[in-house]
C-alpha cells in the first residue's frame, strides 16, 4: 500500500465504498461483503487496510457523524491513570489460544503459586 500513489488508493476505496459495491445499511453486512467479496489470501495486506477503513466508513452515513464527541478537546482534558485488577482476567483464560504466550504465562504462575 504504501508504493502506490494515493490517488490510486483513493480511487479503490472510492470504488468499493459505492453501494452498489457492498451492503450500506449494517456493520454485519458490510462485513459479510467484505469477506465474501474481497477477500483473498494473495491481497490479506491490503484487504486489512482496506476493509477496515470500508467498514469504519459506515459511520459517514450516519446522521450523527458530524456530532463533536467531547465538549472539548482531548489535549486540554485531565486523564488520570487507571488500575486495572488482573485477577478478573482470569474469567476469560479458556478464551485465551491454548500455546498463547499470556496462556502459557498464567499457568506457569498459577503453577508456581500452588
Amino acid at each position: 500500500s504504501g508504493s502506490q500513489p494515493v490517488s490510486i488508493r483513493r480511487l479503490l476505496f472510492d470504488l468499493w465504498a459505492r453501494e452498489d459495491r457492498l451492503s450500506p445499511s449494517s456493520a454485519k453486512g458490510r462485513l459479510f461483503s467484505l469477506m465474501a467479496d474481497m477477500f483473498h489470501p494473495s491481497v490479506s495486506s491490503h484487504w486489512v487496510h482496506f476493509s477496515s477503513w470500508l467498514l469504519l466508513q459506515l459511520s459517514t452515513l450516519t446522521p450523527r457523524y458530524s456530532n463533536k464527541l467531547f465538549d472539548r478537546p482531548l489535549g486540554e482534558c485531565t486523564f488520570e491513570n487507571l488500575n486495572l485488577d488482573t485477577e478478573q482476567l482470569s474469567l476469560v483464560r479458556p478464551m485465551a489460544p491454548l500455546f498463547s504466550l499470556e496462556r502459557l504465562s498464567q499457568q506457569a504462575a498459577s503453577q508456581a503459586g500452588a
